[in-house]
């Protein structure tokens, strides 16, 4: 399934970028996470606890960051290690900058694999978007919050 994101920072690009690769950062952001732990070069891993509806389940996974661009676009790979339903995908993310709006998209596939009805994966595809966004928001206020303490 087509993942496509978009996000708009009231900040600069630089600086979204700085949070958006920092772990250490992103582990005290993302809820529900067992943490994000380097295992090589430009490859991580991690766990989350997932919940559609009354279902939930822990999902481990690798990802690999690849085609690095500094403060310009990423190209990341990830797949599932150790979860009940297995998953994998990958994708670009780019930011651009316009005046003070750093715009991030990201596109990419994400693939669900097992005996996962359509109706779930509408599910999950949405829950993935709603978690996206409420990471940007929080990525945004943390920008902010530098910029004003600069200030």
């Amino acid at each position: 399934m087509r993942i496509k994101v978009k996000y708009d920072f009231k900040c600069q690009r630089e600086r979204v970028w700085d949070v958006l690769t920092d772990i250490d950062v992103l582990n005290s952001m993302i809820p529900k996470s067992s943490g994000l732990r380097a295992i090589g070069e430009n490859r991580y891993e991690g766990g989350l606890r997932v919940e559609l509806g009354p279902i939930y389940n822990r999902y481990d996974f690798q990802f690999e960051v690849a085609g690095f661009q500094l403060h310009e676009s990423l190209t990341l790979n990830f797949e599932s290690t150790n979860s009940p339903m297995l998953f994998d995908g990958g994708g670009t993310l780019r930011l651009e900058q316009k005046n003070n709006i750093a715009t991030l998209r990201y596109l990419g596939d994400l693939y669900i694999g097992g005996h996962a009805p359509g109706t779930f994966r509408k599910k999950a595809k949405r829950k993935l978007e709603q978690a996206l966004d409420n990471l940007f928001r929080k990525i945004e206020a943390q920008c902010c919050a530098e910029v004003e303490h600069a200030h």
